[in-house]
Parts: C-alpha cells; sequence; structure tokens
C-alpha cells in the first residue's frame, strides 16, 4: 500500500522497498536520571545488534525522532540529548 503513493506526494521518503519501520525508544523518571548512561548503553547495544538488518544506504531517521546515532548534532561530532532536543524539537 505504502508504494501506491507516490514519494513527492507526502513530505514522507520512506516509502518504497521498506518493510518495516522501526522506532527504538527508552525512557526512565528523572530520579533515575542517575543511571541515565547505563540506560542508554542499553539502547545503543540493540541499535548495533540491529545494524546488519536494517538498510545501510541511507540509514535514515524519520524526522522528529530524537536519534542521537544518525547525523552529527554538532561540529565536533559528539552528541547529547539535549541537543537532539533543542535542534529536533519537542
Amino acid at each position: 500500500m505504502m508504494d501506491e503513493i507516490s514519494e513527492t506526494e507526502t513530505p514522507f521518503p520512506h516509502r518504497k522497498g521498506m518493510l518495516y519501520k522501526i522506532h527504538y525508544n527508552i525512557g526512565w523518571q528523572e530520579e533515575e536520571n542517575i543511571r541515565s548512561q547505563r540506560y542508554l548503553c542499553w539502547m545503543r547495544k540493540l541499535y548495533s545488534y540491529m545494524g546488519p538488518f536494517v538498510s545501510k544506504s541511507p540509514r535514515a531517521t524519520y524526522v522528529n525522532y530524537r536519534d542521537l546515532d544518525i547525523g552529527r548534532n554538532n561540529d565536533d561530532g559528539k552528541a547529547s540529548y539535549e541537543q537532539a532536543s533543542k535542534r529536533l524539537g519537542p
């Protein structure tokens, strides 16, 4: 069904040939901020594990998905959730 609509007809280009869309999500309560690096590490391990099973070129994300591992958030190549939030929106 997704292939029936031209990529130029809507602002969502991730259609042709895509069988699935994966949304990685992790969250925690503010009082758990001390463990935030552990949670992010778990997610990055899952993300890395899934790498062989997802598209490689282009490796892309949907607008407003806060993905620290795709693209760059600043000139030195380091990313933070706060920086991604400011650039990608709420």
